[in-house]
């Protein structure tokens, strides 16, 4: 078996992805190249074939990271036993000082 021909099967999701990361690459010095062209000119927005190459390039990406994810899962409205999300107090810490910091200040402003 050749291990090296194996591990490059491209899917569609990674070949979706690389192309549109190559034509935001491709857009980013297309610009770059109109900019050095027109030096001495005060206009400062891209050509109109360049906003569109990158814009397509971002959709690109998006939908190869999208064919990725794999199907959606449904959410099942009609639970029985629903569970309250709340956080740990560990991973809220941050505001439980805050809070406390905010009890003592207005303690001193009615002082």
């Amino acid at each position: 078996k050749n291990h090296t021909a194996q591990n490059m099967d491209l899917s569609p999701s990674l070949f979706t992805t690389i192309l549109g990361i190559a034509l935001v690459l491709h857009s980013a010095y297309s610009c770059l190249h109109y900019r050095s062209l027109i030096e001495g000119h005060s206009s400062s927005s891209p050509p109109t074939d360049v906003v569109i190459e990158v814009l397509f390039g971002f959709v690109l990406c998006l939908f190869g990271q999208m064919l990725a994810a794999g199907p959606l899962v449904t959410i099942r409205t009609n639970a029985t036993k629903k569970i309250e999300l709340i956080a740990p107090a560990q991973r809220s810490r941050n505001f439980d000082i805050y809070n406390t910091r905010m009890k003592i200040l207005i303690g001193k402003k009615t002082e």
